[in-house]
């Protein structure tokens, strides 16, 4: 979970055992409730991911960098695009072609 989920989730436990114990159950069950649905909803992506987001099986959209929400049972988040540049080790040998020799 990243840090701005956590809060709200926190501050509605907070408010859910508040309620709960000086007013009354019922509402502090509501404030878990929507803890719970706070918790399923928001996302957020770095600067190098991208969300791709279905709705019920069809292409819904991508998302970039930054805090996003998604509706919990319509949406899901089928995969994440890692777009940060991957570099590999090579021998030179592996990169010589035959026209970098030259016959004299």
């Amino acid at each position: 979970m990243n840090p701005v989920t956590s809060f709200l989730v926190f501050a509605c436990l907070v408010a859910a055992f508040g309620t709960g114990y000086l007013v009354k159950p019922y509402l502090g069950f509501a404030f878990l409730g929507i803890g719970a649905v706070i918790a399923m909803s928001l996302k957020m992506a770095n600067v190098w991911q991208k969300f791709v987001i279905l709705r019920m099986g069809k292409l819904q959209t991508v998302k970039g960098a930054g805090l996003f929400a998604i509706i919990p049972v319509l949406d899901t988040v089928i995969a994440v695009i890692d777009g940060r540049i991957q570099t590999t080790a090579f021998n030179a040998e592996q990169a010589l072609t035959k026209d970098t020799f030259r016959s004299t």
